[in-house]
């Protein structure tokens, strides 16, 4: 990409950055004029990541309002600042909100997350088409961890919970058990702690003292299981992808339906996934 359209695109970016600034939130108790800015742009990048979760369907205005609790005000300023910036586009047919071309190109000069998904691609394909199943390449950020890439497999019935944006508290998905158990112990309580109220308000058939005990499971068998954690009946089965510090910086996993993951199967598709994770960790140090 030309040097002079990064710069423009930049040059949005701030302006619309510029713009985030001057949103107050609503009912605003009173607070320096960089403490209100701060907290609108944090406001703002869940807009946009919630945006994202939406994929290519896109997210409504009262979607918005309803996820994240905004007045329909706030949500529409938020929407229209992202959008100046070209981090957000509005379709014109169905009004629905989707990622503009800006976080293209920011996503783009992410070359580390780049190379991963480059040297993940081919695994997550051929998981999906040797087991049949939905296979996945997730990572972690901060204390989530986030789907990038979904590959379907050929057997009719699916799992739909997670998509290319979506995000989980680290150790509730077979990924983010995955990731969370390749974290060193304390950095591992640390984002337990963090996501302690999420996880127990939205994930309630999840209690954090059986996330630890499945983690030292991982642990020892070197594959993540999540037994219908999130759904009954949906399960699946996670790998950590981690570089040459032994840090996580990502993870494979399949999803299918409790029959398909059970008993010998279960095994098999585990050395499949360290097989591929294996892979994926030979590759990018190549790439």
């Amino acid at each position: 990409m030309a040097l002079g359209i990064i710069d423009a695109n930049m040059q949005s970016f701030e302006e619309g950055t510029a713009a985030l600034e001057s949103i107050r939130m609503d009912k605003a108790t009173p607070r320096s004029a960089a403490a209100a800015g701060t907290q609108s742009i944090e406001r703002a990048m869940e807009v946009l990541r919630f945006v994202a979760s939406a994929h290519h369907r896109g997210a409504r205005l009262t979607d918005v309002v309803d996820a994240l609790k905004l007045s329909k005000s706030t949500a529409r300023r938020l929407l229209g600042a992202l959008a100046r910036s070209g981090m957000v586009e509005q379709n014109p047919d169905n009004k629905h909100y989707v990622l503009g071309e800006e976080a293209w190109v920011l996503g783009t000069l992410a070359n580390g997350r780049q190379r991963l998904l480059d040297a993940a691609t081919d695994s997550v394909t051929r998981l999906a088409k040797l087991t049949g199943d939905t296979a996945f390449l997730v990572i972690p950020r901060g204390s989530y961890s986030v789907c990038v890439l979904r590959e379907e497999g050929s057997y009719p019935i699916r799992t739909h919970l997670l998509q290319p944006g979506g995000r989980h508290p680290l150790g509730i998905s077979a990924a983010g058990l995955a990731i969370l158990a390749s974290l060193p112990d304390a950095d591992m309580e640390s984002a337990l702690q963090a996501n302690a109220a999420v996880i127990a308000e939205h994930y309630p058939r999840v209690q954090l003292a059986r996330v630890r005990e499945m983690a030292a499971q991982t642990r020892r068998d070197r594959v993540a299981l999540n037994p219908g954690m999130i759904l009954e009946g949906s399960w699946a089965l996670g790998v950590a992808i981690t570089d040459k510090q032994g840090r996580p910086i990502g993870a494979l996993s399949i999803a299918a339906i409790e029959s398909r993951i059970v008993g010998a199967r279960q095994e098999s598709l585990s050395a499949l996934l360290r097989t591929e994770a294996d892979t994926v960790m030979q590759r990018i140090n190549t790439l």
